[in-house]
């Protein structure tokens, strides 16, 4: 699945019923783990596949975000959005 290109709305855990903007709204919330992501959501089940689909979507969106915070950049690690005067 290339999900940079999928719709908002597909389906990213069909035993939840997740879709990528719920996964990418937990993201942009503070999630930053498949495990954070899970607690989130609820575990699925076993046969699930969804695993590496949220670690795809953490590994494309996590970074933007976290850019887009201006994480890194002050002294606050980032919390401030890379506004603060630290």
């Amino acid at each position: 699945m290339n999900w940079k290109e999928a719709p908002q709305d597909q389906v990213v855990c069909a035993e939840t019923g997740k879709t990528k903007q719920d996964v990418v709204q937990a993201i942009a919330l503070g999630a930053e783990t498949v495990e954070a992501l899970e607690e989130e959501f609820g575990p699925c089940g076993a046969s699930c596949s969804c695993r590496e689909d949220l670690q795809a979507l953490l590994n494309i969106y996590l970074p933007l975000l976290q850019e887009m915070r201006g994480a890194g950049t002050c002294d606050c690690g980032g919390g401030c959005g890379g506004g603060c005067e630290a």
